[in-house]
């Protein structure tokens, strides 16, 4: 990777990605159990996006909604609200279908690798300190997608986002399907360990 150049032009994250809102999706909706998974601002910090502890919908509730809020593995996605806000995660590997709650917004890709650029420049004490500063409300804080996209960065040469957006993206594909595994496995042992201790499951001695 080139260091910065300073022949390279100013610009704004929002050259890079377009932040969409999740859906306000209405309380009486909610379920504790179910198939389709809601993120919410609470479901986002250290980098990770918690996929377990969701509340649910119906299926058709999301039905006719924007297929951009459903979630994908790699997704990249910001607390825009309370004291969450300006925390950002990336969705693991997963088989759970998931869809965004308002108040969290996702990155929609401009330029190739522009949400791995994103999330590294916003998670940046620079970009920490930008969303702050540009939040409004005192009780709870708020940011809009607009302000968040005029946090100021570089306009980098193709070349370049292409060559930082292979390297990121093979680190961050390897670090998304290690935490489904990671996932995998703790939902395993949460299920037999019990199973084992009360003797229900017993261990084949060859």
């Amino acid at each position: 990777m080139e260091d910065a150049d300073p022949k390279w032009k100013k610009g704004r994250l929002g050259d890079y990605v377009r932040i969409q809102g999740g859906f306000a999706f209405k309380s009486r909706d909610f379920k504790e159990t179910g198939g389709i998974g809601i993120i919410k601002i609470t479901n986002i910090a250290d980098g990770q996006v918690d996929i377990v502890n969701t509340q649910f919908v119906d299926t058709v509730i999301v039905k006719n909604l924007d297929p951009n809020l459903k979630l994908l593995q790699g997704a990249v996605l910001i607390a825009m609200t309370g004291a969450e806000i300006g925390k950002i995660g990336i969705v693991e590997n997963t088989e759970k279908e998931l869809w965004l709650n308002q108040r969290v917004g996702i990155f929609n890709e401009i330029r190739r690798y522009g949400k791995l650029l994103a999330f590294f420049a916003l998670n940046s004490d620079e970009g920490q300190e930008h969303i702050l500063s540009s939040a409004t409300g005192s009780a709870q804080p708020n940011i809009s997608s607009t302000k968040i996209e005029e946090f100021e960065i570089p306009i980098l040469p193709d070349l370049v986002l292409n060559e930082f957006g292979v390297i990121v993206n093979s680190l961050v594909d390897k670090i998304c399907f290690n935490l489904g595994q990671v996932r995998t496995l703790s939902n395993l042992r949460d299920t037999l360990l019990p199973k084992l201790m009360s003797g229900e499951v017993m261990l084949k001695h060859e």
